[in-house]
């Protein structure tokens, strides 16, 4: 339930922007009208009563369900997403692996850290980056300079998770695109690299 106040005195500039932080306010239950309530609990009870929970026949021709049961089966193939939106595809395990160590191992990009020189670089950062924000809160805005602070002390989990997305639309991967564009789009529900 929302709750809007008019007339609250002065006037707020309507701001087009999705940095807000939710407000964690709540009215006391004793303000809220019996009727009120009673009207939201009518109305969850009316709506949930049209989405019943029921088993429906699978939308896959008798193949696909085979290929996608033999998919889960293989431990062998991992199925990766592709850039630009393009689908998943499957791949060996052994060629994702590689291509990832590919990646990691480019040390004009990744730098090997133990776990306190990384949680230290960590710190060092979140203290840069409110600092940063202390000192352009004039041209970003409070509301923004608020959401940003919010989401900076709430975050858990500071650390990056790497991933592949394999690039079909390359000049590399054209024959694999080729051949996946030749077929119907629900014959092909994925690509399959192999270089």
């Amino acid at each position: 339930m929302a709750t809007y106040f008019a007339g609250c005195g002065e006037e707020m500039e309507e701001k087009d922007t999705k940095l807000l932080v939710p407000s964690i306010w709540r009215p006391s239950c004793a303000d809220i009208p019996h009727w009120v309530d009673t009207r939201i609990t009518r109305f969850f009870k009316r709506l949930s009563s049209r989405f019943k929970k029921r088993k429906v026949r699978s939308n896959l021709h008798p193949f696909q369900r085979r290929i996608l049961r033999d998919l889960r089966a293989n431990q062998s193939i991992v199925i990766a997403n592709t850039d630009k939106g393009l689908g998943p595809c499957a791949i060996e395990l052994s060629r994702y692996i590689r291509d990832a160590l590919i990646h990691l191992q480019d040390k004009s990009i990744y730098k090997i850290m133990s776990e306190e020189e990384a949680l230290a670089s960590i710190k060092q950062l979140r203290i840069d980056i409110q600092e940063w924000l202390d000192e352009f809160e004039p041209v970003i805005g409070k509301e923004e300079h608020l959401y940003l602070s919010t989401h900076l002390d709430e975050n858990e989990d500071p650390f990056g998770y790497f991933y592949l997305l394999y690039k079909i639309h390359k000049e590399i991967y054209r024959g694999i695109l080729d051949r996946v564009k030749a077929c119907p789009r629900w014959q092909v529900q994925f690509t399959w690299c192999r270089l």
